[in-house]
């Protein structure tokens, strides 16, 4: 019997291959060595890869290989214990980063697929495995309440707009009479009738979409549904049921924490796609790789000092030295010693850490003071590594 573990090939006679026999060792990287034209490229590719590549579209439906391009069997006597084959282009004229082995295969396609059905997603915060509660689920605590308990059916309004009368007004031209604000159902109409505002721009503001009072003998399920469905639309795929006005119970379209941490969308394609910002690392892009400033490149010379360009990308901005003390970076300068009290022209190795720190890394949250046009501004400087990143 043939070896289990090696792919065993025998009378390989694909262009210059003489009827040639080879064990190739499963699960170990092998390479084909051999001077031009000795046929490296034949076995690899026009033998174990076309064999490979010929079995499986022979387990294609009939429909499926109508479509797809017919594959002769190589000249070979014998294969035994092939797996399943990818080859790889050898020559590729893409220039962008993001492609892998995966992609150009075709694996990363499947995984995705794969993840996107039968993955199952966990909370971020507490590690709780996350579900979406099906509506059936909150039609049977509805009707395990008691008799004549009221509901009211409520949307968190998610427009964009950035006042409270301008929300009111869309909540109002959306047709809809009633809110929802710190525990208490205010009408939009007297809101707005209001001289003075009385809701903070800050507050939350649910839209009322149902208020009813339960009736068990003939309770409305369909009313019920559709109420939960339409706030569910305004409130971005999340409603709330408020139940005798004060216990709140979360419905969401989306997959819920059983503790309350969060929601997540449903998991799709994009959610496992480096080239979408869902699916991508947020800090790299998708890339796998962040492009960091260097303190010793930003600063080189550090016996010199910052009035004389010792920060090298701001020595020479638009083709010309800043030296004259009236550019925007030497307002930052000036701004940033005249707050924390150090000289622009002592060498940078003589200043205190804890002031570098502050030039390179940023203020913080602390405002510093700079003269731009003529008029004084109070900014937050983000710091020189973190404006040359941004540019970048």
């Amino acid at each position: 019997m043939a070896d289990p573990k090696a792919i065993v090939i025998e009378g390989a006679r694909e262009n210059n291959l003489k009827s040639i026999n080879v064990k190739i060792p499963k699960e170990k990287l092998v390479i084909i060595t051999g001077v031009s034209g000795s046929g490296k490229s034949s076995l690899a590719f026009d033998t174990i890869y076309a064999e490979g590549h010929r079995r499986y579209m022979e387990n294609l439906s009939g429909s499926a290989r109508f479509f797809l391009r017919s594959v002769k069997r190589p000249k070979v006597k014998k294969i035994e214990n092939l797996p399943p084959a990818i080859a790889i282009s050898q020559k590729s004229f893409m220039r962008n980063p993001r492609p892998t082995v995966g992609t150009f295969s075709s694996i990363y396609d499947l995984l995705r697929a794969l993840y996107a059905h039968f993955g199952q997603a966990y909370c971020s915060r507490c590690g709780c495995r996350m579900e979406q509660r099906p509506l059936k689920e909150f039609l049977k605590k509805i009707a395990a309440l008691p008799d004549r308990t009221t509901l009211i059916i409520t949307a968190e309004w998610c427009g964009k707009q950035s006042t409270t009368r301008q929300k009111l007004k869309a909540i109002n031209n959306a047709g809809y009479a009633r809110v929802r604000i710190k525990g208490e159902v205010k009408n939009v109409k007297e809101l707005l009738l209001a001289k003075r505002e009385t809701v903070s721009s800050q507050e939350k503001i649910a839209v009322v979409v149902d208020r009813l009072i339960l009736n068990q003998q003939q309770l409305d399920r369909e009313r019920i549904t559709d109420s939960l469905f339409s706030a569910a639309q305004i409130g971005g795929g999340i409603a709330k049921i408020v139940i005798n006005n004060r216990q709140e119970v979360i419905f969401s379209q989306h997959l819920v924490c059983p503790q309350g941490c969060e929601t997540k969308k449903r998991l799709s394609l994009k959610h496992f796609s480096f080239n979408t910002p869902e699916g991508a690392c947020p800090r790299c892009g998708g890339l796998g790789k962040v492009a960091q400033a260097e303190e010793e490149k930003v600063i080189p010379n550090r016996k010199i000092s910052l009035a004389e360009g010792a920060i090298a990308p701001w020595a020479r901005v638009g083709g010309r030295r800043e030296n004259n003390g009236m550019g925007y970076y030497q307002q930052i300068l000036k701004g940033l010693a005249k707050k924390y009290r150090f000289s622009l022209h002592v060498p940078v190795k003589d200043l205190p850490a804890a002031k570098l720190k502050k030039i390179l890394w940023g203020t913080e949250d602390e405002k510093i003071t700079v003269e731009i046009n003529g008029k004084k501004k109070q900014i937050v400087f983000s710091g020189v590594i973190k404006d040359l990143e941004e540019r970048y």
